[in-house]
């Protein structure tokens, strides 16, 4: 057994996990507010909260919160819910929760209600279920030759223009995720479908160009 451990030990030095994109801090969260959270979730009971939005100053207080999913994103780990009587999801983070407190009462599961479902729907692409549309783009200076071997979806098409350019199509949602996602490769992507996404980008360029502008 100490030998299992040992190796253990020596695999979790040698293999590390990171995440693409600016490092961040994880945010501090109260270790008896994330054990009462987890333990209704695990045992399936409703909780009441107070609540701090960060539009808010002050914390909501909610009587009824039915957990329906846990979620970690990133650093952030976000909580599916329902509140009150009310059927829609929503999203809440857990270090904001200033105050919480298990209930006697089971949570009332969501009819039909899927984790990976409203995942791979776009539900965490902050902007509710997601529409899909036909995303068609050019990289440059080699800015997309990684979804070669890593494509944006099964449907992928992508034509080689010259050595350092391609152009993609694939069918994804339209997210702020993916808004987000085509900035960060800067000058080095043009969007060419759909029309409205072409303008979605070309608007927050030139807004952006005008923070430059002396």
């Amino acid at each position: 057994m100490e030998h299992s451990d040992s190796k253990l030990q020596s695999w979790l030095k040698k293999v590390k996990v990171l995440s693409p994109g600016q490092h961040l801090l994880a945010p501090s969260i109260d270790a008896s507010i994330q054990r009462t959270v987890y333990s209704a979730l695990m045992q399936g009971y409703q909780v009441e909260m107070d609540y701090l939005a960060t539009s808010s100053a002050v914390a909501k207080h909610y009587d009824s919160v039915h957990i329906q999913g846990l979620v970690q994103y990133g650093k952030v780990i976000y909580l599916v819910v329902t509140i009150n009587e009310h059927q829609d999801l929503r999203l809440l983070v857990l270090h904001r929760i200033q105050k919480v407190t298990v209930k006697d009462e089971l949570l009332c599961p969501l009819e039909h209600f899927d984790l990976q479902a409203y995942i791979d729907q776009g539900g965490f692409g902050f902007g509710g279920i997601a529409q899909a549309i036909e995303l068609v783009a050019i990289f440059k200076n080699g800015a997309g030759h990684h979804l070669i071997e890593t494509p944006l979806a099964q449907d992928q098409h992508i034509t080689h223009l010259d050595p350092q350019t391609i152009k993609v199509s694939a069918e994804v949602l339209d997210t702020p995720q993916l808004i987000r996602w085509l900035n960060s490769f800067g000058p080095d992507i043009e969007v060419l479908a759909p029309e409205s996404l072409r303008e979605t980008m070309a608007e927050r360029y030139r807004l952006a160009a005008q923070q430059y502008v002396k």
